[in-house]
């Protein structure tokens, strides 16, 4: 048995060449909120829409719309996980809650910051996350 993060991470692909990231790829989130598959499925039809668009007449202005759509749709994610985090104090002593109360507790002024540094995320290095 191997112990592997499963923490929220967001990779923005706009502005990049010939690529789009779509579904897990585009947007990770946590296990424990039960979404990570509706949203990757659901955002993985509306990029097929927006890249459909885009082959048929050029407009990139649908790729734009879904990568704003996805960030925002992250954004608001995390502000609602942050807030779910802190309503749990049954374990709160537990590492695996502490790192998210802090979290949840060090954002709860400013809710809405997430994970991107511009370059795709393998996952390396955001443990600290959540």
């Amino acid at each position: 048995m191997r112990i592997v993060p499963a923490n929220s991470a967001f990779t923005a692909t706009r502005g990049r060449d010939g690529w789009l990231a779509v579904g897990d790829a585009c947007a990770a989130h946590d296990p424990l909120c039960g979404w990570g598959v509706h949203r990757a499925l659901a955002n993985g039809i509306r990029a097929a829409d927006a890249i459909g668009a885009y082959l048929q007449d050029g407009d990139a202005a649908p790729l734009d719309a879904y990568d704003r759509y996805c960030r925002a749709q992250f954004d608001a994610y995390l502000a609602g996980l942050w807030e779910h985090y802190a309503f749990e104090r049954r374990f709160a002593g537990s590492p695996f809650w502490q790192r998210r109360l802090s979290k949840a507790n060090a954002t709860s002024a400013s809710p809405r910051r997430s994970i991107d540094d511009g370059a795709p995320h393998d996952g390396a290095g955001l443990d600290a996350f959540f």
